[in-house]
């Protein structure tokens, strides 16, 4: 009879359970010391990719006032004796679009200013606008948790005109606690660069805002206003950035304010400048550095070390 010679020296074959256990228990610990850096290297990405989308919306924002001698209005409201603007105004990011080669959509959605857009749309056809729902990538940052669309996410019921509108993560600065800011309100108002006094490097133009109320009654979105909030940002001493301290399920709840900034990057946010560039701002900021940096003309122009 054969025998080998693991048999004739009585050896076994194969590990034991300890001997198993111990090499599962060092694989747990390699995994857990990795994760920190691998989960740090994706936010660092997601945050290049954010700050990409700024850069983008700032090049178009350039783009738009050299065609137009002007910027985009915050939005476009043709009945001034109606406020807040609920039905439906065409937002900045709407006349936007063709700086942003979506000039095919644009023409689809064919904005021209009209009164309660989305919701005389949605009167006479029971669907949103068509185009509304086009989920544009510029418009998001890939650490936002906001869905693609609106949809409910908190315990208020969202209308349903609005429900499937496409979402962002961006919106325009609207004003400090001194002065107006570079989308400072409606009635087609189209400020122009040389209205920013304070300097374009000094004023804030768009920033992170995935905020969608505290009761989830409206998400922010691209295409324009129904409430009025959910294309604009404030720098006011009430609407401090992430002004948000406790987050509970998909909407956040006990905000300071419904026009913060509000960014998904731990501890800051991003912001374009009116000078097309793209700066972090920690939410510890100075509050009365962070409100004059959303005023256009308040008389302060500020030098900031980033």
């Amino acid at each position: 009879m054969f025998v080998t010679d693991v048999q004739r020296r009585g050896r076994r074959v194969g590990f034991s359970l300890i001997e198993i256990l111990v090499v599962i228990a060092v694989i747990g610990v390699l995994v857990s010391l990795l994760s920190p850096a691998v989960q740090s290297a994706r936010e660092a990405a997601r945050r290049a990719t954010c700050r990409n989308h700024l850069r983008q919306i700032g090049t178009a924002l350039h783009n738009y006032h050299d065609l137009h001698n002007g910027l985009p209005p915050y939005y476009i409201m043709t009945d001034i004796a109606i406020h807040p603007p609920e039905g439906g105004w065409w937002a900045w990011g709407t006349f936007l679009l063709p700086q942003l080669d979506q000039g095919a959509l644009h023409a689809r959605l064919n904005p021209q200013g009209e009164s309660f857009f989305m919701s005389r749309y949605y009167e006479s056809h029971g669907v949103i606008r068509p185009g509304g729902e086009t989920v544009l990538s510029v418009f998001r940052c890939p650490s936002s948790t906001l869905p693609d669309h609106v949809e409910n996410v908190g315990p208020a019921a969202i209308r349903e005109l609005l429900l499937g509108y496409s979402t962002a993560d961006y919106r325009g600065c609207s004003r400090g606690d001194k002065g107006p800011g570079l989308f400072a309100g409606g009635d087609d108002i189209s400020p122009k660069w040389r209205d920013v006094t304070d300097g374009l490097s000094s004023t804030l133009a768009v920033g992170e805002s995935c905020y969608p109320e505290p009761s989830g009654i409206s998400l922010p979105m691209w295409v324009g206003v129904y409430w009025g909030h959910e294309a604009t940002f404030e720098t006011t001493s009430w609407s401090p950035i992430n002004c948000v301290p406790s987050f509970g399920g998909r909407f956040w709840m006990n905000a300071k304010s419904s026009s913060c900034a509000l960014s998904m990057h731990p501890g800051m946010a991003q912001f374009l400048f009116a000078d097309g560039s793209v700066h972090a701002l920690a939410q510890t900021i100075d509050s009365k550095v962070y409100s004059n940096l959303g005023d256009i003309n308040d008389g302060r122009s500020l030098s900031i070390d980033f």
